[in-house]
């Protein structure tokens, strides 16, 4: 450890830490369980079971394990009902705490009440974390469930010490039978009895309680996966939906609350509320319904006026929404009201009081319930200075750049942490915008104002505003607003837009599209504005022309941008569709502009015809009129006659328009969706085509027919026209060289060269097709050269080897052996997979090896040889045998195929060999993979300490890793691997877990047990930390920069409180009160001397909120407690507070007030019996702590008052 940036820790506190990671455990597992409930989803250890019923809380049905009951429908028995009861614990952090033994009794108490069927019920703990024998109870718990069907089997091993398990996991049995006793009023089991517990109680273990924002939590990335299936109403995204249930089940908890599936409450259906989908058939089996979405009309009721402040409330409906906590939102607006700004919210609180209907208080928003009515009211009171004044306020508000976008794109989420702000609040944004759009589109309703003056002031304003066209960070800066702005002069919105699309190089539309693009779940979007803005201006026939082109052209550089991200094109599409237009544009001008697409942009052209085709796009979604927009309803219904039309029309011209290969194979693999009207074009367009193309391109559209024909074949059982035609077409253009057959055969996937739907005998049938067409060529007077040209002209080469590998045939070896075993890329896939599949021809017997001629071999074609075989023992006494030093390093250096076969048992020598290679990785790798595959009788082969010497050896390596897969998860696989097999307090494990810290909390590892146990029992290298990480307090302290990667380490271990760290604490998880106390008087000692007191005090603070319970059954260690309630501990108190507020994470707000309420209450309780004590300085500190939690509940409460 070296030196330290004193920028990083200033005062020694970190603004992410401030922001917490994570939601609170019970609630997130709870939202698990109502998401499985209705999507469907799967419960663990409950297999082919559907959730009917779940009960937070359970308590009041008689259930001692009460977070969750669960009630599934055996789907096997329709009949029956099984219930699965759950405890959600958020660490069991020792089997041999309380908290275990209270959840095993409550378990034993429901396992043994008359409601529970031994037979199919079970009982679950979820948790996040296990110390190493909950680990190993957890394991062999499953292993139990899964492997032993009688208790008398199971005895029988367990008596004999035959159970086959590790030393952890023996240790964990051991600690649930002694709690079963204890539960069990201290009384032996019947063993038959105590067995059926072991089988109905598990353990999950979940990753709920870590970082929801960064990689690796598994089950959440699996829970935000299922929510993105679906489009949720009004596009919010799927970390909405799950926040909204985590809140809703944190709300509800308390009650008790049951949920049906079949009966959900009306909040829960709307969290879950889709976006309206509307569906073809739908549509025109409803001919009488009109398609348009009508606006939602105000109520027409007249409100009087009775304000004294009528001109400042006239003024203020331009801007319509401010918040009044932000300076330079009130500076604004007092400008524009002319009116101090000390005696602004004098003003608005004076109409309110009077006209509590026009304007009304959000917590510190204050906005205009209906700005137009109210202005039409107020209207004499606004003239053209008034107007001029708004233009520049408008002009300073929109304007502003968005200072976020001075970030790199993956920590603008962080703006506000950073500091990266705007100026001006957004609802005062949208005020402004919705403001002007309002004038702009109702031009008569201020009657002071001259002629054309609002005309003209929003023309102008619109264009000054988007002058700087050039600037991307423009264009991005207002995509929340840019439908509004449009809406306001949609000509000059448009004119700008066209003009900078323009711009040839560094297009700042493109620089847009690409910041856009990319799969982080806080990827920013500045684009879907701007779609919404030109999808709006659709709707107008005025506008429709120019903004589908405008779209066009942006889809040009989507396409160039992005793969599969075409927004723009779908935006254009779905305003044309057929059958549920999103236009008031004529037919007539809708075809104009599709062709003028199609021509100028010919490849969005046809994508977007293709879209256009007959059921192609079968679904979509609804689409609100513009706000201020005068749009009439005009649509008529659209009849079956003018749909079939329509359908037909695009079919032509999709067909009309086809000239590249690529487009033929487009318009081939869309036959299906062409009207049967045009099937005959179809046909003579593409016989025309073919009659120029050269022999290759005719063999591509020959393959292309074949794959079609097998995927209609295999919808249909009866052959259909368009079936007929493929074929007629595909015979004429066969070709004739059976070389070109073959490679059809060897360059697809099976599902496309197999035509029917019973795949077993499809299956059968290609790989005899495939065998037919090698030995034809084999039988050959020229086999080798035209096998040779198969390999290289085919794209899946392997198959052909796979294939070959099969076949019984004389000398095959020799005659492929050594010719094929060279660098050229396709000779050595197609060889590899030869000699692999021959292995296992041969059954494992390579001894057909010894066969070849190796006389005229090179070592690089025997190490290639040896590389293709499996990685396996025969192989490697095939490479002794051949005693030749650097043909074994040859081969050691370059092996990376570490497929297992079936018979073939670790293999420590391998390890070595890696290892003496300098190949730490992929040592890594092959450990992995053996304890991921292999047996547990495979497990206990491995040497931890050969796993321990890998692991540290990578460390610094210069190791090639291309090839090595999942790196992250086997280097996780083999830290867990040594937890439960080495005592990791008696070695450099620590080096390893602080080198690849970054992994911790993700991919599975969970906590880095080694580095944490030395912190927590060695005081030096905690002061070292300390003394790295932050600036001594000494005068003249200088302080050594450190690298990024160090310091994100230091935040990890002293700032972000990540990992459970507790002075004390030994391996087995057992607090020593002596060993803590050293431990604190040492640290106290040596950064007392050094300068760095005071905050390594506040980062042990932090630290103790991981402190055991007292042996009394004080909720904390009475040892722990007087640390923290000396005189001189104010900065340990201080880190304590912060620690117990930040350890709250990211947490669904509930809207009663109720969670903080709860914590107000826990932490007030837990102060008067801590001072009742005698420790009143850590009661004051937690009193403290309790007044922050009910000024967090006012705060929510004012807030929610005033939501809609």
């Amino acid at each position: 450890m070296s030196g330290g940036d004193p920028a990083i820790h200033k005062k020694y506190t970190n603004p992410i830490s401030a922001a917490g990671d994570g939601y609170v455990f019970e609630h997130s597992v709870q939202a698990f369980f109502v998401i499985q409930m209705i999507t469907g989803g799967l419960v663990p250890r409950m297999d082919n079971c559907e959730v009917m019923r779940i009960v937070l809380q359970a308590e009041r049905y008689g259930r001692s394990t009460d977070d969750c009951e669960v009630t599934l429908k055996d789907l096997s028995n329709p009949n029956k009902e099984r219930t699965l009861l759950v405890q959600v614990k958020r660490n069991i952090r020792c089997l041999s705490g309380s908290e275990f033994t209270k959840t095993i009794k409550d378990a034993w108490n429901d396992f043994n009440s008359q409601s529970f069927d031994r037979n199919s019920d079970r009982i679950m703990l979820v948790t996040g974390g296990l110390d190493k024998s909950g680990i190993g109870l957890k394991n062999i718990l499953t292993h139990i469930q899964s492997s032993y069907r009688s208790a008398d089997q199971f005895w029988e091993n367990y008596d004999n010490k035959v159970l086959g398990r590790n030393k952890s996991e023996r240790e964990g049995l051991e600690r649930l039978r002694e709690k079963l006793i204890l539960a069990n009023d201290s009384t032996a089991l019947d063993r038959e009895v105590e067995f059926e517990f072991l089988k109905s109680f598990f353990i999950i273990k979940s990753d709920m309680h870590e970082n929801l924002f960064e990689d690796g939590d598994i089950n959440v990335a699996l829970i935000h996966s299922i929510l993105a299936q679906k489009k949720w109403k009004d596009n919010v995204s799927p970390k909405v939906v799950w926040e909204r249930l985590c809140h809703y089940v944190a709300t509800r908890n308390k009650d008790q609350i049951e949920l049906l599936k079949d009966n959900l409450p009306k909040k829960l259906q709307e969290i879950f509320e889709e976006e309206k989908v509307i569906r073809q058939d739908d549509v025109v089996s409803l001919p009488d319904e009109n398609q348009l979405v009508k606006k939602t009309e105000l109520s027409k009721d007249k409100i009087t006026i009775r304000t004294a402040h009528k001109k400042e409330l006239a003024l203020l409906c331009l801007i319509g929404e401010f918040d009044s906590a932000n300076s330079n939102d009130k500076k604004i607006v007092s400008e524009l009201l002319r009116c101090d700004e000390d005696s602004l919210l004098d003003v608005v609180q004076e109409i309110n009081s009077t006209d509590d209907q026009v304007l009304e208080l959000r917590d510190t928003t204050w906005k205009v319930l209906d700005i137009k009515s109210t202005i039409e009211q107020l209207s004499k009171y606004i003239y053209d200075n008034h107007i001029d004044d708004f233009a520049n306020i408008y002009l300073r508000i929109l304007g502003e750049i968005n200072p976020a976008l001075d970030l790199p794109i993956d920590e603008r989420h962080m703006a506000n942490i950073y500091k990266k702000i705007r100026a001006y609040s957004a609802v005062i944004r949208t005020g402004v915008a919705n403001g002007m759009a309002m004038l702009a589109n109702n031009q008569d309703i201020l009657s002071k104002c001259s002629a054309s003056k609002i005309a003209n002031t929003a023309n102008n304003t619109v264009s000054r505003l988007l002058s700087d066209n050039e600037n991307p960070k423009l264009w991005m800066s207002i995509t929340d607003n840019a439908s509004l702005i449009a809406q306001a002069s949609p000509v000059q919105f448009l004119s700008r837009l066209e003009s900078t699309l323009k711009i040839k190089n560094d297009n700042p539309i493109a620089t847009g599209i690409k910041e856009s693009s990319g799969d982080s779940f806080f990827q920013p979007d500045y684009m879907t504005g701007l779609y919404w803005a030109l999808a709006d201006l659709s709707w107008d026939k005025k506008y429709f022309s120019r903004a589908s082109l405008v779209l066009a052209k942006i889809a040009t550089l989507e396409i160039d941008q992005t793969e599969n991200k075409k927004r723009s094109l779908d935006t254009i599409l779905h305003t044309i569709l057929p059958w549920q237009p999103k236009t008031l544009a004529p037919l007539e001008v809708q075809h104009g502009v599709v062709e003028k697409i199609v021509n100028e942009h010919k490849a969005v052209g046809r994508e977007l015809l293709k879209g256009l085709l007959p059921n192609m796009t079968q679904t979509t979604m609804e689409r609100k009129l513009p706000e201020w927009l005068d749009i009439t309803n005009t649509l008529q219904p659209v009849t079956q006659q003018e749909l079939w039309k329509e359908s037909s029309y695009y079919s032509n011209l999709y067909i009309d328009t086809t000239e590249s290969l690529q487009e033929i194979v487009d318009v081939i693999n869309s036959v299906n969706h062409l009207t049967d009207d045009t099937l005959p074009s179809f046909t003579n367009q593409l016989n025309k085509r073919l009659q120029n193309m050269t022999d290759k391109d005719r063999q591509v559209v020959w393959e292309v027919l074949l794959k079609k024909i097998n995927n209609l074949d295999r919808r249909s059982k009866d052959e259909d026209e368009r079936v007929k035609i493929l074929k007629k077409i595909a015979g004429d253009v066969e070709p004739e060289d059976d070389l070109c057959k073959s490679i059809y055969l060897f360059s697809n996937y099976d599902h496309d060269l197999i035509g029917y739907n019973d795949w077993e005998k499809g299956k059968k049938e290609l790989e005899e097709k495939q065998r037919e067409s090698l030995l034809k060529i084999l039988n050959s007077d020229n086999a080798i050269r035209q096998l040779n040209e198969l390999i290289n002209q085919a794209k899946m080469p392997y198959t052909i080897g796979s294939s070959l590998g099969s076949i019984d045939y004389p000398s095959i070896e020799n005659m492929l052996l050594p010719k094929f075993l060279n660098e050229n890329k396709a000779d050595k896939e197609f060889i590899s997979n030869f000699i692999y599949t021959r292995y296992f021809y041969y059954k494992g017997d390579i001894s057909w090896v010894d066969k070849l001629d190796f006389a005229s071999w090179n070592n690089e074609q025997k190490i290639l040889l040896l590389l293709a075989l499996p990685f396996s023992q025969s192989t490697w006494d095939l490479l002794d045998a051949q005693q030749d030093k650097d043909l074994t390093k040859g081969y050691w250096d370059r092996v990376d195929n570490f497929r297992r076969t079936i018979n073939d048992k670790y293999s420590e020598a391998a390890v070595r060999n890696l290892l003496k290679a300098r190949r730490p990785l992929a040592t890594i790798e092959y450990i992995a993979s053996t304890i991921m595959m292999g047996d547990n009788s495979i497990k206990q082969q491995i040497d931890p300490e050969l796993c321990l010497k890998a692991l540290m050896a990578s460390l610094n390596t210069t190791e090639n890793i291309s090839s090595t897969n999942n790196l992250q998860y086997e280097i996780g696989r083999v830290f867990k691997y040594l937890y439960d097999n080495i005592d990791y307090t008696k070695t450099n494990l620590w080096e390893a877990e602080w080198f690849y810290l970054k992994l911790f909390g993700k991919h599975g590892i969970g906590q880095p047990r080694a580095l944490i146990y030395r912190i927590a029992n060695d005081a030096d290298f905690f002061c070292d930390l300390i003394k790295t990480a932050y600036k001594s307090d000494l005068p003249d302290a200088k302080h050594q920069k450190i690298d990024d990667a160090i310091q994100y380490r230091l935040l990890k271990i002293l700032s972000f409180n990540d990992f459970m760290v507790m002075p004390g604490i030994d391996q087995y998880g057992t607090f020593q009160e002596d060993n803590f106390t050293a431990w604190i008087h040492k640290v106290e000692e040596i950064c007392k001397a050094s300068g760095y007191l005071d905050v390594a005090q506040s980062v042990i603070g932090g630290y103790l909120i991981n402190s055991p319970e007292d042996k009394s059954g004080l909720w904390i260690n009475k040892t722990v407690a007087k640390t923290l309630d000396r005189n001189d501990s104010v900065s340990m108190r201080s880190g304590y507070g912060r620690g117990v507020y930040n350890s709250r994470g990211v947490h669904a707000v509930d809207e009663t007030g109720e969670a903080e309420a709860s914590l107000r209450d826990k932490w007030q309780n837990r102060a008067d019996e801590i001072e009742s004590l005698g420790f009143i300085n850590l009661a004051t500190s937690l009193r403290e702590l309790a007044e922050t939690y009910e000024r967090e509940r006012n705060r929510i409460i004012k807030q929610e008052r005033f939501r809609d």
